[in-house]
């Protein structure tokens, strides 16, 4: 400005690497240093009584800097991605920090807050991966939201004993009552916790990234999960929900990539937007009658769910429900979609069957039963192995499986059944078995072997295209058809085949166009 009190833009493309800045300036304007990547060290004079929001921020060169005595306020983002900044004294006259004031500071190990301060704002420190501890004084009368998130070597919150706000308990963050668990310090490597019965609220984020966690317990007490609130804990492979808990925030089991089951109790009226999105393990879930609506993505990508039940309650099931359950049979109470659910909440068309408790027959005419681990569909009169579940490491198919007292014989292995089961690592295919559909075996990069029963006489396109550790597989000479690309890709394999030349019904692309697999033709099964 022209009396000189204001800097309001340093001229940003400036290679130098340290600037000074005029004793008549008392105020530095919000954005004044943005992005100053080559800047490293600044002067800033007594005279400066304010920073504006976004001051310094992205100066990713910059390794420390000294805030004046007389600075009262930290604005918005004012060193928000000072990536190379280690270290950082805030003056005792400052009374507040503004949100997100030092976001992803990743090299920041350690900040003293001093009793000035009044106010932390939302996200202050979120992303300051290198800090390892925080203490909080006496004054902080607020603590916004998500200020420690994802400080993923977050190991101890101290408070004050005599703040009458908040207060730490084993490094952990509370409300001075104790009624909310605020900040879990989700760098510690316990793999279990006991949440302490004073506890009413779990509040948003407060495990975020808890890797290490596996285990936790949650007292009757507590009534409320928040949004995000074990979001990431990826070894956390299951979780007890008490009958107390009434509501289960968005967002709160998202990404918990081992979870496996979960009991919903019956207080909880609704599943927020994302709750299990991602949830990769997760083979079962219960769904009280309590419930009145499922959100937005609530099991997106739960790939290893087999089946699920929709109770009558449900009213209202949002977008993309159920997308990417590939393996999922969806029970349904109600005879038919209420108007309330989403066009799109089925989007990756599960078999639904409808009116459950009358009916086992899907809209696509099978009936689905999943028997020792392997997942069959029957109709008219025969079984086959449909498509299962993403996290299935073995399979032992039967000859026959009985339902309801009637036995049916497995007859075929169905298109895509173990499409892309990454983990899978042995088959064994029964003598019933005539068929193996297209893509039924894609992508089996743990499969190292198979023998296909003499029983068999078509293996569909691109069958067994992908399995890379695929080193031996066995066709006998009854097998009259093969597809295209049934072996495509399969780069460490030898094919023997019972026949002495290949049969006119076999694709002339059978093995992939340009195939560099082995095929030793004439072989025998007892060679």
């Amino acid at each position: 400005t022209k009396d000189g009190k204001t800097l309001i833009q340093y001229a940003v493309g400036k290679t130098a690497q340290s600037f000074t800045i005029s004793n008549s300036v008392t105020s530095i304007g919000d954005r004044a240093f943005y992005c100053c990547r080559s800047l490293t060290s600044i002067e800033i004079p007594n005279s400066v009584t304010s920073m504006g929001d976004y001051a310094f921020s992205d100066c990713r060169s910059l390794t420390s800097i000294e805030i004046p005595s007389g600075v009262t306020s930290i604005g918005e983002n004012t060193f928000s991605f000072c990536t190379s900044l280690t270290s950082i004294e805030i003056p005792d006259s400052v009374i507040s920090i503004g949100d997100s004031a030092f976001e992803y500071c990743t090299n920041l190990t350690s900040i003293k807050i001093p009793d000035s301060v009044t106010i932390i704002g939302d996200d202050a420190f979120e992303h300051c991966t290198s800090l390892t501890s925080v203490s909080i004084p006496n004054s902080v009368t607020s603590i916004g939201n998500y200020v420690f998130y994802y400080c993923t070597s977050l190991t101890s919150i101290s408070v004050d004993e005599n703040n009458a706000n908040y207060k730490s308990v084993d490094g952990n963050l509370y409300t001075k009552d104790g009624k909310t668990l605020i900040q879990y310090a989700v760098g510690k490597t316990a793999q279990s916790f006991t949440i302490s019965n004073s506890v009413t609220s779990i509040g948003d984020r407060a495990f975020y990234y808890c890797r290490s966690l596996t285990s936790i317990e949650i007292p009757n007490s507590v009534t409320s999960i928040g949004y995000s609130a074990f979001r990431s804990c990826t070894s956390l492979a299951s979780i007890e929900i008490p009958n107390s808990v009434t509501s289960i925030g968005e967002y709160a089991f998202y990404n918990c990539t081992r979870l496996t089951s979960v009991k919903i109790p019956d207080s909880v009226t609704s599943i927020g937007d994302n709750t299990f999105y991602n949830c990769t393990r997760l083979t079962s879930i219960e769904i009280p009658d309590s419930v009145t609506s499922i959100g937005n993505s609530a099991f997106y990508y739960c790939t290893s769910l087999t089946s699920i039940e929709i109770p009558n309650s449900v009213t209202s099931i949002g977008n993309y429900a159920f997308k990417g359950c590939d393996s999922l049979t969806i029970y349904c109470e109600a005879e038919s979609q209420p108007s309330g659910w989403n066009t799109n909440w089925n989007y990756s068309n599960c078999p639904v069957v409808w009116d459950c408790k009358n009916n086992d027959v899907a809209d696509d005419g099978y009936i689905y039963t999943v028997i020792d681990g392997i997942r069959y569909g029957i109709k008219g009169g025969e079984a086959t192995v449909v498509r299962q579940s993403f996290a299935i490491t073995k399979a032992v198919i039967q000859s026959n499986i009985t339902y309801n007292g009637i036995s049916y014989s497995v007859a075929s292995i169905g298109d895509s059944a173990f499409y892309y089961c990454t983990s899978l690592t042995s088959i064994e295919i029964p003598n019933s078995v005539t068929s193996i559909g297209g893509s039924a075996f894609k992508g089996c990069d743990s499969l190292t072997s198979i023998e296909i029963p003499s029983g068999v006489t078509s293996i569909g396109g691109s069958a067994f295209s992908h399995c890379t550790s695929l080193t031996s597989v066995k066709i006998p000479d009854s097998v009259t058809s093969i597809g295209g690309d049934a072996f495509y890709n399969c780069t460490s394999l030898t094919i023997y085949c019972e026949a002495t030349s290949k049969p006119s019904g076999w694709s002339i692309y059978w093995t992939g166009y340009n195939s560099k697999c082995t095929v030793v033709w004439g072989h025998k099964q007892d060679n």
